[in-house]
């Protein structure tokens, strides 16, 4: 990560007991898409540890108060918010993460460069691109969150283009009921503790050996390269919980979320 955001992680100092309260205070959010997003950033976390085929995006719509932003944006490292976003402006933002997701929020029109700048993000090992004719580099390799109102709103020059894309990504609807009451309290206090809750994740992450995880993944069984990854994120995501005895997620909450997850796709397609 760029050195200011290191160093501001680096101060953060959380016993167990504070990194409980706050873990208790994050199972309030305890939707479909609340607890994909957070699965989501353990899994981009590992980006320049485990070989992922791919690197999905998560692209979360529905309408507008359902909430996809608001966990989203807890987790995020940076925002790209722009109707007509171009590769520049996403490449300079990016530029030194080397883990971890942005948001992209709102997006109306894609390009053809743009969409084929987020298939090498989620493709490559490290994004490296020589832009313009200063021959800057630009160095960086992210996962990222797309939140749209209506995805069917979001415009490509080709619509296959927009199939495309969306086939090799998660899409989860949230619908009238993934909407939480009466949350606003715990989300202002979440919002607070944001850093925080980065740390919890990144504390948990760097205590386990990188030579398990890797077997762990490869051990997967699907064929589908964006299941594998969320698979994967979510029973990180579980021990995460159950390491802060914590019951939060189960195996077939896990199992019911994937399936949301390709009958999500199937609508679309």
């Amino acid at each position: 990560t760029p050195d200011e955001l290191y160093k501001e992680l680096a101060k953060i100092n959380l016993n167990d007991n504070k990194k409980t309260k706050l873990l208790k205070d994050l199972t309030k959010l305890n939707k479909d898409h609340n607890i994909l997003t957070m699965a989501y950033f353990i899994g981009t976390l590992l980006i320049p540890i485990i070989d992922y085929e791919t690197t999905p995006y998560l692209i979360l719509y529905g309408k507008a108060g359902g909430g996809k932003t608001k966990t989203a944006n807890l987790f995020s490292f940076f925002t790209i918010q722009s109707d007509r976003t171009t590769t520049s402006q996403i490449m300079k933002t990016a530029q030194g993460y080397g883990c971890g997701y942005f948001v992209f929020d709102e997006p109306k029109t894609l390009s053809n460069d743009v969409i084929q700048l987020l298939k090498d993000l989620a493709t490559k090992k490290r994004y490296v691109k020589t832009y313009g004719k200063t021959g800057q580099k630009y160095i960086f390799k992210t996962g990222g969150i797309i939140s749209s109102n209506n995805i069917y709103e979001i415009k490509t020059k080709n619509p296959d283009d927009l199939n495309a894309f969306i086939r090799r990504n998660i899409v989860i609807k949230i619908n009238e009921d993934d909407k939480i009451k009466n949350i606003s309290n715990i989300l202002r206090k979440l919002e607070k503790k944001h850093q925080e809750l980065k740390k919890i994740f990144i504390d948990y992450l760097t205590e386990q050996d990188p030579h398990e995880l890797i077997k762990r993944y490869e051990n997967i069984n699907t064929d589908e390269e964006q299941y594998k990854f969320i698979i994967f994120s979510l029973e990180l995501l579980k021990e995460l919980f159950d390491k802060y005895k914590i019951e939060f997620l189960t195996e077939e909450r896990i199992k019911e979320i994937i399936n949301r997850l390709k009958e999500t796709e199937k609508e679309f397609q």
